[in-house]
């Protein structure tokens, strides 16, 4: 049994609290500092009981959706009271941030953009490689699962950082190594491009099961780099994968 699983399962009954600091995981610190979401209410949190909340959102998540996501069953699988879970978190939607500030939900990881000296190419096969990877019904649910807690939630630039930064460096790093290379105008804007970029990804990601979705990707490259390059040195579009 790990030590997260052997924490989980010795969560003492629910009663009064045992005080004692906020959890930190065993694999280190959070990413993004100390969580604050929920404005934390009422005495110390128990660590193992803390740990023990953010492990069963953790879980409901994975197997679940968003939308099935109920504090009783987090309170549940936590084995602890509804009104422990209420101590420290207003709401799901907070408990569900603090899970991924603190590492415990987690998006698929993102690899940049290869650069093979065509930037049409390059764009194209990253933008159809993410689909395919958030095709993947537990990767789409806790996609969802955090783009929606993002917005019902004070720590949206906290959880935006998360969600969508990592995109948007290897994005933009791609598109100025064109510019550099000549394949794009030098006033060309990528942060724009970018932009639509990630906020089409997040979309093909909520409205998950569309047969055009791939062939839309294709579509919307080929109207940004006609705008941000010349006409010959954009190739037409391949067919959809």
């Amino acid at each position: 049994m790990r030590a997260d699983e052997q924490s989980q399962a010795t969560v003492p009954p629910d009663g009064p609290e045992t005080g004692g600091t906020e959890f930190t995981r065993s694999r280190g610190q959070s990413r993004l500092g100390p969580a604050t979401t929920g404005k934390q209410r009422g005495r110390p949190r128990s660590t193992l009981r803390h740990h023990a909340i953010l492990e069963s959102t953790r879980s409901l998540l994975v197997n679940g959706t968003y939308d099935q996501l109920t504090i009783e069953a987090i309170a549940a699988g936590a084995g602890v009271s509804r009104q422990t879970v209420y101590k420290w978190w207003s709401s799901k939607a907070a408990v569900v941030t603090e899970a991924i500030i603190e590492g415990y939900l987690q998006p698929t990881p993102v690899n940049p953009p290869a650069d093979t000296g065509d930037i049409a190419v390059d764009l194209r096969t990253w933008f159809h490689s993410r689909i395919r990877q958030l095709a993947d019904p537990s990767a789409a649910a806790l996609i969802r699962a955090m783009t929606i807690a993002a917005a019902d939630n004070d720590d949206s630039d906290r959880l935006y950082a998360l969600l969508a930064e990592p995109h948007r460096q290897y994005l933009l790093t791609r598109l100025a190594a064109a510019v550099q290379q000549g394949q794009l105008r030098g006033d060309a804007d990528p942060e724009a491009a970018v932009d639509a970029i990630i906020s089409a990804i997040l979309l093909y990601t909520l409205h998950r099961g569309d047969p055009t979705i791939h062939q839309r990707a294709e579509n919307l490259i080929n109207i940004l780099l006609g705008g941000m390059t010349a006409d010959e040195t954009v190739r037409p579009s391949r067919p959809s994968p």
